[in-house]
Order: structure tokens, then sequence, then C-alpha cells
């Protein structure tokens, strides 16, 4: 049976602190972290989790009272030690694999934060800025849009976002929203990444790949106007080709990638947001090649090495 996760009370008492609650039975917890509109932070009976959260999520962190509470625990099941993920009380994922639990825990916390953030519009999608300007990495699972974010960041762009690109019906900007990226092995260009997870953290991660934004480089944490869209296709083997699409067909295209398009406004306003970007397809079988195509359509200077 779970520890104690079947008291723990819902996030809608304002005097409930799942800190007091659980501290006394050893727990920990991580900082706030702000996940768009999703104010959350973790708790663990296990330091090493609390601690790894703490690293991947550190450009999140912000001080103010959370909202929700995202668990992982140890707990007895039938066939012996296990551990179980939770969200504000509900128990999401039983398991007696703690990569499995892990996984879920990232998981739910992106999830979340799309969910959570209904205002906003919501691109499955990358982001690097340029400059002041934001460009984004639409596109599929497996379209290589966070290899490619990772290695325009490697080479001196500032990491945004990935997996879910939010952008403010009003201002028209990028939400910065620098998540940990997964790449496994790192491919060339992007060479060796320098970073030692705490100590206890293989046992969750696993071979993830699961790295803090800021192990790539610079971590931008401004909100951008869309300066560029590229949608990339990594295909194994194919030559490199960066061809430029007419308005229309590039709204669309990014509109196959827009998170809940059927909310009233949502496509009035993805519409006004690229009426006047640059919309590219990026066809790539090697990561370097794309890199140097997407380097060759980006405004000059913002550092780029």
């Amino acid at each position: 049976m779970t520890r104690p996760i079947h008291t723990i009370t819902t996030m809608t008492d304002p005097d409930a602190r799942v800190s007091d609650i659980l501290g006394d039975c050893g727990w920990v917890q991580s900082a706030r972290l702000q996940l768009l509109d999703f104010a959350v932070t973790v708790h663990s009976d296990i330091p090493a989790v609390v601690h790894l959260i703490d690293e991947l999520y550190a450009p999140l962190a912000r001080t103010g009272p959370q909202s929700h509470a995202l668990m992982l625990g140890t707990m007895m099941k039938h066939d012996g030690p296990g551990y179980f993920t939770a969200l504000d009380g509900s128990v999401v994922v039983r398991t007696s694999a703690p990569t499995v639990a892990f996984a879920h825990l990232l998981f739910e916390a992106n999830q979340q934060a799309i969910e959570q953030s209904s205002e906003l519009i919501r691109i499955h999608s990358a982001a690097v800025a340029v400059g002041d300007r934001a460009v984004i990495l639409p596109g599929p699972m497996g379209a290589g849009k966070s290899t490619l974010a990772a290695g325009l960041t490697y080479r001196g762009l500032g990491y945004i976002t990935d997996e879910v690109v939010a952008i403010d019906q009003r201002s028209g900007l990028v939400r910065t929203y620098p998540k940990p990226i997964s790449l496994g092995a790192a491919p060339d260009p992007i060479g060796s990444i320098e970073w030692a997870p705490s100590p206890g953290a293989g046992l969750f991660l696993g071979a993830c790949g699961v790295k803090p934004a800021r192990a790539f480089g610079h971590v931008d944490d401004r909100d951008h106007p869309v300066g560029l869209v590229v949608l990339p296709q990594f295909v194994p083997g194919a030559s490199t080709e960066l061809v430029q699409l007419p308005h229309s067909e590039a709204l669309a295209a990014v509109a196959a990638h827009t998170f809940h398009l059927d909310r009233p406004g949502t496509l009035a306003s993805l519409a006004r947001v690229l009426a006047a970007v640059p919309c590219y397809h990026l066809v790539s079988g090697s990561l370097s090649d794309a890199v140097a195509a997407v380097l060759d359509v980006v405004p000059s200077g913002a550092g780029v090495r």
C-alpha cells in the first residue's frame, strides 16, 4: 500500500501545505517551479530525486506559493519494494522501476504545463533565441526538434524551450520555458556534454539522456516575438534541403502541430503571430548540416559560433 499519500489533502485548501504534511515522514521538497502557468513543487522521500529535479529545472525556480504538488516516493508492493508517482495526492503510476516512476514525473510536469496554460497558444515545438527574436521548430515526435534545438544552442543561440512553445495571444511573445532536454547520446556537432548528475540520480535517469538545458549552452530567460519558423524533418541519409513555404502553407503546417486548435480564437491568433514571419521546411539527415542551414537564414550576429 502506498505510504502516506492517501492522507494528503488537495491543494484547494489554502492552509494546506504538502511540506508540512510530509515533512514529519522524512520527505523533502524541491524549489517552487513555474512551468508556464503551472506552479508546482516536487516532493520525495528520496533526497536524490529532489536534488535531481532542482538541477534539471533550475532556470524555472521561482519564489511564491505553489498551487500543485508532484510526488515520487517509495512504497511496498506485493512483490517487494517499489515506487509511485502522484499529482496532488492522486497516484499516477505504481512501478518496481525507478526509471519508470521518474519518467512519469517528468511527463506529468510537462503535460500539466501544457493543459493548465490554456490562455496561451501551445505548439508542439522547440524554440531557440537569436538576438531579440525566437526561432520556433514545430514538428511531430521524431522530427528532430530537440536535437536541432540542442545543436543550435551549442552553436551560441539561446535555449528557450523544448516540446511545447507557448505564445501569449495578446502580445504575440513566446514565453520562456527552459525545461530539460532528452537526447540520449549527444550527436555531433554537439560533442561531449559536461554535466555530472548528483549522486544517486543515475538510478532514476537510467539511459533516458535527460540533461539540464544549461549543459548545451546559454539559457534565454526572456520572452520573444517569433522571428523565424523552421519545420524540421530528420530523414536518415537524406541530403539537406531548406525550402521556404508560402504563408498559407506555413500556417497550415504550424496549425497541424498546435494543441487545442478547436479553442475559439486560437487559429486567428496563430495567423496574426505568423503573419510576417518567414517559414521554412527543413529536411536533413545530418545535424551539422541542419544547424548550418538554419544559421544561414537567422538574423546575423547574436553570438553564433
